[in-house]
């Protein structure tokens, strides 16, 4: 059991530190060590962004489509591909959060928490005009919920929040070791 967790500790981190964009530039900090508690030292380090994240998970289980759109940018990178946020709300959302991984999400915090940057010139202006950043980078969160072990590996969504002058905002969705997302 505990090789598997380091398995799919070291499978996420390859993840995180792989890049379609050429551009782009990713430095992932895992924020939990092995013997701490990644819920209470997230809970410290950012209370806000912690806030943030169960206000979006109830917003889902609670399919409160009015309220997700509000707390989302109005465009959504979902596996790699842009989406405006309503038809995300009426294509992606059922197909992401089905019944099996509904379960599991109401009962996992998350899996995993990471955080990297990408260049300014990955972003669209309506995130710049919104985004909290100095340099030439935006802070990425990114919250790692496992859907299921298959025989492949295990199947995680990464759920990634932006910081901009009135909060944490939903950025967008990718799904690892399974289908993909929003297709």
């Amino acid at each position: 059991m505990e090789r598997l967790k380091y398995f799919i500790l070291f499978l996420i981190l390859t993840i995180a530190s792989c890049s379609e964009n050429a551009n782009q530039t990713t430095e992932a900090k895992v924020a939990n060590s092995k013997k701490a508690n990644p819920d209470t030292l997230l809970v410290d380090k950012d209370p806000e962004l912690m806030k943030a994240w169960v206000h979006f998970k109830n917003v889902v289980l609670h399919k409160d489509y009015k309220e997700f759109k509000s707390i989302s940018f109005d465009t959504l990178k979902t596996c790699y591909k842009p989406y405006p946020v309503t038809r995300f709300t009426k294509y992606c959302l059922p197909d992401i959060f089905d019944s099996v991984f509904l379960k599991v999400f109401s009962d996992t915090l998350y899996t995993d928490y990471v955080e990297s940057e990408m260049e300014l010139d990955y972003f669209p202006q309506e995130i710049l005009a919104e985004a909290v950043f100095t340099g030439n980078s935006i802070q990425i969160r990114q919250f790692y919920v496992t859907k299921e072990l298959t025989e492949e590996g295990a199947w995680t969504y990464v759920f990634s929040f932006i910081k901009t002058k009135k909060g944490y905002r939903f950025f967008g969705v990718d799904s690892y070791g399974g289908p993909v997302c929003c297709s």
